[in-house]
């Protein structure tokens, strides 16, 4: 896993494994979630065409938002340490 915050402006946090990249965004105006929450943080997921290239296609993305608390643990634990890609 590589930090690669800062190659992606406004995220504070954004980590690279093999050709999965996470990147989390804290949001200046909160949003809430189809479920109801609140939430302050935008986590987007990228999905990359090389896993060992900086230089590569996004093959696709999506996000997910989440709560002051969850965004804060993954600030903490770590983005790939926190969320499970399937």
């Amino acid at each position: 896993m590589i930090d690669v915050t800062e190659r992606y402006t406004g995220a504070v946090k954004a980590e690279r494994d093999g050709a999965n990249v996470l990147i989390l965004f804290r949001l200046k105006r909160g949003r809430k979630s189809l479920d109801g929450k609140y939430c302050k943080y935008e986590l987007h997921y990228d999905w990359l065409s090389n896993e060992d290239a900086d230089l590569c296609e996004v093959l696709g993305s999506d996000y997910t938002l989440w709560t002051k608390t969850e965004g804060e643990t993954m600030l903490k634990n770590g983005l790939f340490e926190s969320v499970s890609i399937v």
